[in-house]
C-alpha cells in the first residue's frame, strides 16, 4: 500500500486533512515506532502544519502537495517570497536528489564522472547544485538532452522525473499563483540568498556546526553529542568546502553517519 512507502509526516498530514480522522486511534497497516510518531508530530508542529494536534490552513495546503513536509513547506514559502518557479524546482529535484549524478563503471570511469560533477558543484551545497543542474538541463533543446546528460554524467531518467514532478506541483499550486504568473528561472545572487534562507527555515531542526577537524566532522546543534559527517558524494566535499554551519536532508548510516543533501548556512541567516 502507498501509505507504507510515504514519509510518516506526509501520511500524518493526509490523515489530519480528513478532519474526522483521529491519529491517536488510527490503525496503521504496520504501526510505526512510538519515537517515529512523536518525531513526526513534532516536525509538523515546527513547520506550522499543525497546532495543538490540529491541522492548520498551511498544513492543509501542504497535504495537497504530497511531498515530504519540509519540501512542502519550502514550496509554500517560496510562493510567498515571489519565487514560485525556483521553489517548485527545488522541491521537484529534491525528490530524486540521490540519483541526479551518474557514477558507475571502472575506477577510471568513476574518476571521469567525478571530474564532470565538479563543474556543477556549488559552494551553497547539494540542493542549490541540483537546482543549477536542472536549470541548465531545461535550457538544452529536447532532442539534445540525452546527449548532454551522457556527456555530463547526469541521469537523464531522473531529470525527466523531476520535470514531471515540477509540472504536477505547478498544477497543484496554480490557485495560489498570481493570474499573470510567468515561469522565471532566474538564479541571481539575491535569489539564491533567499532560497538558502528558505532551506534553513525548512531544515533548521537539522542544523549542524563544524568541529574544526575534518576527521571529527560535525555536531548536531540540538544535540552536540551526536557526530555526523558530510557524505563524500556531496558537492561540498567535491570542491573541498567544509562550512562552519550546515543543514541536511537525511542521514545515511554505514561505518559512519553521513549527512545527505547538505546545504551551507550563512551566519547572517542564523542571526535572522
Amino acid at each position: 500500500p502507498e501509505i507504507l512507502c510515504c514519509h510518516l509526516g506526509t501520511a500524518f498530514l493526509k490523515l489530519l486533512s480528513y478532519e474526522t480522522c483521529d491519529i491517536k486511534s488510527f490503525e496503521f497497516v504496520e504501526s510505526p515506532p512510538v519515537d517515529a510518531l512523536r518525531n513526526a508530530e513534532k516536525l509538523l508542529e515546527i513547520l506550522g502544519a499543525t497546532q495543538d494536534g490540529k491541522i492548520t490552513d498551511a498544513g492543509k495546503k501542504m497535504a495537497q502537495l504530497s511531498l515530504e513536509p519540509r519540501l512542502a513547506k519550502m514550496v509554500l514559502m517560496t510562493i510567498a517570497l515571489n519565487l514560485p518557479t525556483q521553489g517548485l524546482i527545488l522541491a521537484a529535484i529534491s525528490t530524486v536528489g540521490g540519483s541526479i549524478f551518474f557514477r558507475a563503471g571502472s575506477k577510471e570511469e568513476k574518476i571521469v564522472c567525478d571530474k564532470r560533477k565538479i563543474r556543477f558543484c556549488e559552494e551553497r551545497g547539494d540542493i542549490i547544485t541540483m537546482l543549477h543542474v536542472y536549470t541548465m538541463w531545461n535550457d538544452i533543446p529536447e532532442t539534445e538532452k540525452n546527449k548532454w546528460c551522457v556527456e555530463n554524467s547526469i541521469n537523464a531518467k531522473s531529470m525527466r522525473i523531476a520535470r514531471d514532478n515540477y509540472k504536477e506541483l505547478l498544477h497543484t499550486v496554480q490557485g495560489d499563483l498570481p493570474r499573470d504568473f510567468v515561469e522565471d528561472r532566474t538564479l541571481s545572487t539575491e535569489v539564491l540568498d533567499v532560497l538558502s534562507w528558505a532551506i534553513l527555515e525548512c531544515f533548521g531542526d537539522k542544523l549542524c556546526f563544524f568541529s574544526g577537524h575534518a576527521d571529527v566532522g560535525y555536531h548536531l546543534a540540538c544535540d552536540p553529542s551526536t557526530v555526523v559527517h558530510i557524505h563524500p558524494s556531496s558537492a561540498l566535499m567535491m570542491i573541498g568546502n567544509l562550512p562552519q554551519w550546515v543543514v541536511y536532508e537525511s542521514i545515511l548510516v554505514t561505518n559512519k553517519e553521513y549527512m545527505m543533501n547538505v546545504s551551507t548556512v550563512g551566519e547572517a541567516d542564523l542571526l535572522d
